[in-house]
């Protein structure tokens, strides 16, 4: 009703309307078209183009000293949110068409961005091949008591954290100690235990895959990718939940954009808590108005990163020690990795 209302109420012109968004493909976007995009372009008749990318500073970067503007609506991670914000990339937003900020969690707003998802790294596992089930990343490195390879993101960030947990840092504790040469040593020196059984991932679709191809017993993965296959008949894969690595997106609006009005609007839209809750029924990913978090923190809703108990052990990802700390890991890393 509400979604209903801010169109009919709106000054917003929807003749010739047309928008792109850009998010990260996959299940989630097929989940985002669903609740979204279909449902806005038949309450104004705008034409809607949906658009894939994997994300980066420097593409924004580009395209900005480029003068390519055909982006409106753009899915962002945190970093770079952050450094696109002070490299002033973003459209300010009227907070007050978005409903409010004490409408939203705290951290989903700034101003020029609101909180998109909150979703999460999970620890998947084929469970036919244990008799019991891994509890922790500790236990995603003990090859003698699970045996089997293992699947890691190709990149620092998640990846270092996960190696220190396994060794027993406690979450509130890993970026304390990531920060330090020591830390990224001992990080590193771990990942050095399951070195010869680690096949590196980049798509977040190939996790599932080389579950699926039995190439691996254990992953690290997002939940919605493992929740879209369990979704689909795969009952052999599972989640452990405990430490996930918890991370929030942002949805920002392109500086040049030639459909700005639109891109407010549609922003308006799509977080009213009425279209805005449509979101989780299709992917188990949290999102950020406050009133539709709260009718999701059932046991119903267990698979949510945003569930209670799922946030109690989490480990959230510090965007802020990435941008400070990340060039230099990932360098480090892709130094590791290729060596294997």
């Amino acid at each position: 009703m509400l979604a209903t209302l801010l169109i009919c109420s709106t000054s917003f012109s929807v003749q010739s309307a047309e928008l792109s968004f850009v998010s990260f493909g996959g299940a989630l976007q097929a989940a985002q078209r669903e609740a979204f995009l279909v449902p806005y372009t038949k309450a104004t008749a705008t034409k809607v183009t949906d658009k894939n990318w994997d994300g980066g500073i420097g593409k924004l970067s580009m395209r900005s000293q480029l003068g390519t503007h055909d982006w409106d609506v753009v899915q962002v991670e945190g970093e770079d949110f952050i450094l696109g914000s002070r490299a002033g990339m973003f459209q300010k937003l009227n907070w007050q068409n978005l409903g409010g900020k004490e409408k939203y969690i705290p951290q989903a707003v700034a101003d020029d961005g609101v909180g998109a998802i909150f979703y999460s790294i999970v620890l998947s596992y084929d469970k036919s091949r244990f008799q019991t089930e891994p509890k922790s990343w500790a236990d995603f490195f003990n090859l003698k008591k699970f045996p089997g390879k293992r699947a890691l993101r190709k990149t620092a960030k998640t990846t270092l954290e996960i190696a220190l947990l396994a060794d027993g840092v406690a979450p509130h504790d890993v970026y304390k100690i990531l920060a330090t040469p020591v830390g990224q040593a001992r990080a590193f020196n771990k990942l050095d235990q399951i070195k010869l059984s680690i096949i590196w991932w980049e798509a977040g679709t190939k996790p599932v895959d080389l579950l699926m191809n039995k190439e691996i017993s254990m992953a690290s993965a997002y939940n919605g990718r493992i929740a879209a296959a369990q979704q689909k008949g795969a009952d052999n894969l599972a989640i452990q939940w405990v430490n996930n690595l918890a991370m929030m997106d942002w949805y920002v609006i392109m500086k040049g954009g030639k459909n700005q009005e639109t891109a407010h609007h549609f922003l308006s839209y799509i977080n009213t808590s009425e279209v805005q809750g449509n979101l989780p029924k299709l992917i188990p990913y949290g999102v950020s108005r406050l009133d539709v978090m709260k009718r999701y923190s059932t046991d119903a809703y267990r698979n949510l990163p945003t569930h209670p108990v799922n946030v109690q052990t989490s480990l959230k990802i510090d965007d802020k020690f990435w941008v400070e700390y990340g060039e230099k890991l990932e360098r480090l890393f892709v130094s590791y990795a290729s060596l294997y």
